[in-house]
């Protein structure tokens, strides 16, 4: 069998921040331009990446204003 890595929330937050500066805008801002619809094929995924980092952290979905 394999084995299974748990990151640690230092290692989910650094990741979260290399997401945030590959893609050149703020979370909020990728997080309001998903809910209208106008995010390309890579800021989907980064979007999906935060979704889950942000699951595994325990919080909840952010809310955009």
């Amino acid at each position: 069998m394999g084995t299974v890595r748990y990151p640690t929330s230092e290692e989910l937050e650094s990741r979260r921040e290399e997401i945030i500066a590959s893609i050149g805008r703020s979370e909020r801002d990728l997080r309001a331009a998903g809910e209208s619809g106008t995010i390309s094929g890579d800021e989907y995924e980064a979007l999906s990446e935060l979704d889950v980092i942000g699951f595994l952290l325990g919080e909840d979905k952010v809310e955009v204003a």
